[in-house]
């Protein structure tokens, strides 16, 4: 069941480009009920578009939001995708960066940094200074699952299946009320 569909996420945490990095961590923390993937450079630069107001991947998988690292660096090509992806409906949540972690062109792509960064977040597609809950209700993004704390969840999406995987935490049988996102559906057990 977990093998089927695609992983449903509405966060894509950005790694930045520090070197060796495969993860990044969930700063601004994730409220309950979402759930994420991280994406790296090269993944934004050459395979990320926008459709209506989601960032999609060739393979299906889609996000609503783009989370930047607390860095104050990326390089002016990475930016400058962003950027497009913002123009294209594509939201961010994260502060500018003020120049490049490279050397490539120094002092020239610190400077354009700065002029893409400034253009960039004049867009209201790019939000700063507040928490994900707050950008979830800026998007009028609401929580995939409402479950108690010890349930653990995952959704996968499989053409118009919507799965729903959860998992009781406890050593004893239980009942409880779940909220799922998904409506217009018959659920099945």
């Amino acid at each position: 069941m977990l093998q089927s569909g695609k992983h449903v996420a509405d966060v894509a945490y950005y790694i930045g480009e520090d070197t060796p990095k495969m993860t990044g961590t969930c700063k601004p923390e994730l409220p309950a009920g979402y759930d994420f993937d991280y994406i790296n450079p090269e993944v934004i630069e050459k395979h990320l578009t926008v459709k209506n107001g989601r960032f999609v991947l060739p393979d299906g998988m889609s996000y609503r939001l783009l989370v930047l690292p607390e860095s104050a660096t990326m390089r002016p090509a990475v930016l400058a995708k962003i950027g497009q992806l913002v123009a294209a409906g594509g939201a961010v949540l994260g502060a500018p960066p003020t120049r490049s972690p490279s050397l490539e062109n120094f002092p020239a792509a610190d400077e354009e940094v700065k002029t893409l960064a400034a253009e960039i977040w004049k867009n209201p597609n790019v939000m700063t200074g507040m928490n994900l809950t707050q950008a979830f209700e800026r998007l009028g993004v609401t929580p995939d699952v409402v479950v108690p704390t010890d349930v653990l969840w995952k959704h996968r999406s499989d053409g118009e299946t919507d799965i729903y995987f959860l998992s009781n935490q406890r050593s004893s049988a239980r009942t409880e009320t779940i909220s799922f996102r998904t409506s217009d559906r018959t659920p099945e057990l």
